[in-house]
């Protein structure tokens, strides 16, 4: 079996338990199985390497390299190999001889939650949380791409929410109770807040400090730059805070998955104003240009404009793939539906169940 934390495949004597070592430095090994011959097959997780080893004189070979990270390894009848790749919820097969490679189960993102756009050498692009890393989308032709490596398990790592200006991007994880700011000039993590119990809805201040919605604490909180564990409580006794958007400097409107509800919150008194209720799990939440705002309703699966004067809503999309339950994370919100608004009015909205990115083109 493979030895992840120390590189090394090993075979156990199953009526002693002695541990003998077959071959070393074959990096941070996931998964390991017998081909007919009974040759070993190993993948790397973080490097995304294939190795074949020969179990009598270790000797590594490499077959093929891909997409990291490869979580586990399957064998054919025909000694045809298959993994699957967790960061691109995708099994891959391989062809033992060749090394060729073909998607068994395509994918392109793991579970998508918040997202943001901006622009990116002078093309719109999403900016995405995702469970294995954040990634950038380009809205024209749909490709991926991220900078950084996705089978690591440090920051900036997996992501639940995102927020950007020009000179930074902020993320909360809700899996971990963290929160960790990169700097968009060299991508490197340069702020990192730990023990916020369930950060979902992140926004910036002009002067780069975040603020999160707590779903666990039902708190609004402003995190420092200076000082990471000084915690502004900006509002409270909230329901379930999922989706934050700018109602105004002083104001923000706030998503409330438990309650049902959309609110407006003063932040200088904490005096709060009921926009919308009687909603079904709502999370995700933008402004349109005309200042209504659109809400992903994730427990009747679809996404409504909220007008913030009266309340009257406007069901713009239904039946979306939206509401996956994900262990280990806050129910029932898990991973929050995220929405953003890009150009012409195009609405873009995560699909955690479709492991994808769904664009809303208004009527013209």
């Amino acid at each position: 079996g493979p030895l992840s934390g120390i590189g090394q495949l090993a075979r156990i004597d199953v009526d002693t338990g002695a541990v003998s070592p077959i071959v070393e430095d074959l990096g941070m090994l996931s998964a390991v199985n017998l081909d007919s011959n009974g040759q070993i097959y190993a993948v790397d997780w973080s490097d995304g390497n294939l190795w074949r080893v020969d179990p009598d004189s270790g000797a590594a070979e490499l077959v093929t390299k891909l997409e990291p990270s490869l979580d586990n390894l399957a064998i054919g009848p025909d000694d045809a190999i298959y993994v699957s790749q967790p960061a691109r919820s995708a099994i891959i097969s391989i062809d033992p001889a060749s090394g060729v490679q073909r998607d068994v189960v395509p994918g392109s993102m793991s579970l998508p939650g918040g997202l943001a756009v901006t622009m990116n050498q002078g093309r719109e692009t999403l900016v995405v949380a995702d469970d294995y890393a954040y990634r950038w989308v380009d809205t024209e032709n749909g490709s991926l791409s991220a900078t950084v490596k996705l089978g690591d398990f440090s920051y900036p790592g997996s992501a639940t929410d995102v927020a950007l200006n020009d000179r930074v991007l902020v993320f909360t994880d809700v899996v971990r109770s963290r929160v960790f700011m990169v700097d968009r000039g060299n991508y490197q993590t340069v702020h990192k807040w730990k023990d916020i119990e369930a950060p979902y809805g992140v926004l910036l201040t002009d002067n780069d400090e975040p603020i999160i919605a707590d779903f666990a604490s039902g708190q609004i909180i402003r995190l420092s730059t200076v000082d990471k564990k000084s915690r502004e409580i900006l509002a409270s006794e909230l329901s379930g805070p999922v989706g934050i958007a700018w109602a105004s400097p002083d104001a923000l409107y706030v998503t409330e998955a438990l309650a049902g509800r959309v609110q407006r919150i003063n932040l200088s008194d904490d005096s709060k104003r009921v926009i919308s209720d009687g909603l079904n799990q709502p999370e995700g939440l933008a402004i349109l240009a005309d200042g209504r705002l659109v809400v992903v309703e994730v427990g009747a699966q679809r996404v409504i404009a909220v007008d913030p004067e009266t309340g009257a809503i406007e069901v713009l999309a239904t039946g979306l793939p939206i509401g996956q339950f994900v262990p280990h994370t806050p129910a029932p919100v898990h991973v929050p539906s995220g929405i953003t608004l890009g150009e012409n009015g195009v609405l873009y909205v995560t699909s955690d169940r479709a492991h994808s990115i769904m664009r809303l083109v208004p009527d013209s």
